[in-house]
């Protein structure tokens, strides 16, 4: 066994607030036998029990929340508190099967017009990943396409009712104004100034049938699905000031590991390579493992340990988390604040390990502010 793996201290902070920590042991997907242990004694103290609810909101995760109390110590839970929380389980889960329904609708509709789709992230994540529908929030419907479909993809859900709400570099966003359903339509997984190349025609070549409800639809490999989502967080925490926005997404990582025993991790540090996200796959890794007892394989703990650089990031994302000081929003940042925009520069490149993908994300910066 390895014991000189560089990792951060448990608990993550020396002044994390019990309610963070109360949050983490709830939401743990591995089996330390002695977090019941710790959740009821946590649960026997002193808890802000409103700002624990704030916190697994923010952190889209009150389905694991009510399912762990509700297992280990629902009597130590006060009364109100245990209603509004069973509450908001049963209202999420109900909103989940709205979605899957129109998931499932759309994809006939695709289907009929011979648009290939890639279903993502959502529903899928908590049919296949998590094992039951109401075990994961849902909030929107993500669909990926090849480029040369995303016109024909985009005009189809105009006809059958959805608004064009954004548009972003290779995604538009769309809402149903009478179902308010969300549907993130793609042609890439990040936009041109996080630049990072994929083949749609390899990822279909390698599409698995996943369960919805009474049928079957195609979705990512585990593998492919395993890099992607690692690269997900790498951009949402370079995005948000090195913070990590909604810990679902690291949860998605660990609930992929814990459900995918026998991954070929040959192919995804292969696929990592090869669009030049091993950095951000070590990351994702990391942060699965540091925050929700994730299990690796000792090769893959041993290729980590190499790159003291993930290990540095995983470090500052998660220096703030949970402390006395939480801070549950999400500020806005101008395009002239110079501090954090240089710190999102300096976080960019050391997440990035090819000089070719630094140097096309510089070119980027200079071109924007040239046109200014």
């Amino acid at each position: 066994m390895m014991t000189n793996l560089k990792v951060l201290p448990k608990p993550l902070a020396t002044n994390i607030s019990s309610e963070g920590e109360l949050f983490l042991c709830c939401v743990q997907t591995g089996l330390d036998p002695t977090i019941n242990k710790r959740i009821q004694a946590l649960v026997a103290g002193d808890i802000d029990w409103n700002h624990l609810l704030q916190i697994a909101e923010k952190h889209r995760l009150i389905q694991l929340l009510y399912c762990r109390l509700n297992t280990t110590c629902p009597q130590a839970v006060p009364p109100p508190v245990f209603r509004d929380l069973r509450g908001r389980f049963y209202a999420n889960s109900r909103q989940n099967l709205v979605i899957t329904n129109e998931l499932s609708r759309l994809l006939d509709m695709f289907q009929e017009r011979g648009i290939r789709v890639i279903p993502y992230k959502g529903t899928i994540l908590a049919n296949s990943v998590y094992g039951k529908l109401s075990l994961r929030q849902v909030y929107d419907i993500d669909l990926l396409v090849h480029q040369q479909d995303f016109h024909q993809s985009r005009e189809l859900l105009i006809s059958l009712g959805y608004l064009l709400k954004e548009k972003f570099d290779r995604e538009h966003s769309f809402s149903h104004p009478d179902t308010k359903i969300e549907v993130d339509l793609h042609w890439g997984l990040t936009p041109f100034y996080f630049p990072l190349e994929i083949d749609f025609e390899a990822y279909w070549q390698r599409v698995q049938p996943v369960a919805l409800f009474e049928r079957s639809v195609f979705s990512f490999s585990a593998e492919d699905l395993l890099v992607i989502l690692c690269i997900q967080i790498a951009k949402d925490c370079w995005e948000r000031e090195q913070q990590i926005e909604h810990l679902a997404k690291v949860c998605d990582i660990a609930k992929l590991l814990e459900t995918n025993k026998q991954l070929d991790w040959e192919q995804v540090i292969q696929q990592a390579v090869a669009i030049g996200a091993v950095r951000m796959l070590w990351f994702g890794l990391l942060l699965a493992r540091n925050l929700f007892d994730a299990t690796l394989p000792e090769e893959i703990l041993v290729k980590i340990q190499a790159d003291s650089t993930a290990i540095d990031l995983v470090e500052q994302v998660c220096a703030s988390l949970f402390t006395d000081a939480d801070d549950l929003s999400t500020p806005q940042k101008s395009l002239f604040d110079i501090k954090f925009r240089l710190k999102q520069l300096i976080f960019y490149l050391k997440m990035r390990e090819r000089l070719a993908d630094k140097s096309a994300h510089i070119w980027h910066i200079l071109q924007t502010f040239s046109r200014i």
